[in-house]
C-alpha cells in the first residue's frame, strides 16, 4: 500500500482562501490527494495520521512527513465540521 507522490503532477483542488500559516504547494497537493484516497483511514489525531502517512507516503525526511501529516489532520478536522 505504498503511495508514491509525484509532487509536480498533483493538482491543488482546495479552491478556497486559506488565511493563516503559509504552506508549500506540494504539501497541500500531497495532503489533498491522501485525504481523497485514504479518508476512511485518517482521524483527527496527528500521531495516528503520521504513522499512517509513514506507511503510505514515499518521501524521505521527517520534516516533510510531519508537515503533510499536520495538514492532513487539519483537512480531516475541517471536513468533519462541514459534514
Amino acid at each position: 500500500m505504498i503511495f508514491k507522490v509525484n509532487l509536480i503532477q498533483l493538482k491543488d483542488n482546495s479552491g478556497g482562501d486559506n488565511i493563516g500559516r503559509i504552506r508549500h504547494k506540494y504539501i497541500k497537493r500531497a495532503s489533498a490527494t491522501i485525504v481523497k484516497k485514504y479518508s476512511p483511514y485518517l482521524t483527527d489525531d496527528f500521531k495516528e495520521n503520521r504513522a499512517f502517512i509513514e506507511k503510505v507516503l514515499d518521501v524521505e525526511g521527517t520534516l516533510v512527513k510531519n508537515r503533510v501529516a499536520g495538514y492532513v489532520t487539519r483537512l480531516v478536522k475541517r471536513n468533519a465540521v462541514v459534514k
